[in-house]
């Protein structure tokens, strides 16, 4: 009898205490140990860099500021076009993959400039991946097409 009674009193016991039910705590040492550590590479900061129009065979600057919060990413590019062309940047950086909408300010002579998706990954600090134009591109040109980019300098980089 003494024994069922420890028996159940300890059974008890772990179902009050909830333990083995509960979720370890997002971030905690458990939560590490159990799902392995949250770890991202920080993209935030200015980048510089080029895409490649392989239709017109060129090549054209651009700037990219980034901030992150967690996974979202959002920012402004400049273009070195001769209309200075800006766009604001949305989009996501996840298990180094990348993907960025960039919305173009029309710019005169042009009234409105097609969005364009920016995917690639983080390699060595190099962001490399493809554009592609969304619908339909400008006659002539390319509807997507190589692009690179590299942290400017001074600027911080890791994992966070």
């Amino acid at each position: 009898m003494k024994g069922a009674f420890g028996w159940i009193l300890f059974c008890s016991i772990l179902f009050v205490s909830g333990c083995g039910s509960q979720e370890p705590k997002p971030g905690s040492a458990e939560e590490q140990v159990v799902n392995g550590p949250d770890v991202f590479e920080d993209i935030s900061g200015s980048w510089s860099g080029s895409w490649h129009d392989p239709k017109q065979h060129t090549s054209e600057a651009f700037d990219m500021k980034l901030s992150s919060n967690g996974f979202e990413i959002f920012g402004q590019a400049v273009f070195h076009d001769a209309n200075k062309t800006k766009a604001d940047i949305q989009g996501a950086f996840e298990e180094g993959e990348l993907q960025l909408t960039m919305i173009p300010h029309s710019t005169s002579p042009y009234d409105v400039l097609p969005k364009t998706t920016w995917t690639g990954k983080l390699e060595a600090g190099v962001l490399t991946g493809h554009w592609n134009v969304e619908g339909k591109g400008a006659p002539g040109y390319a509807e997507s097409g190589p692009w690179t980019s590299k942290r400017n300098r001074g600027e911080p980089s890791g994992t966070q």
